[in-house]
């Protein structure tokens, strides 16, 4: 059985003390979740929570402080 992992990236920077972006890639190597026909999580040998079947994402955060 091949070991199941997951690499993700995130970085943040800080432009000035009211101002910072976040960005970041999860899945980066679009690996898929591992296959079972189970419902229940708790009687196979992963989390499908840690797994999502949608495959790599990219998300960005800019916050700003009045």
């Amino acid at each position: 059985m091949k070991a199941y992992s997951l690499w993700d990236l995130s970085g943040s920077y800080a432009f000035s003390k009211k101002l910072k972006l976040r960005l970041g890639v999860i899945n980066m190597f679009d690996t898929p979740p591992p296959f079972t026909n189970q419902s229940r999580y708790f009687e196979v040998t992963w989390d499908p929570t840690y797994g999502d079947p949608r495959g790599r994402s990219v998300f960005g955060n800019l916050q700003y402080k009045f």
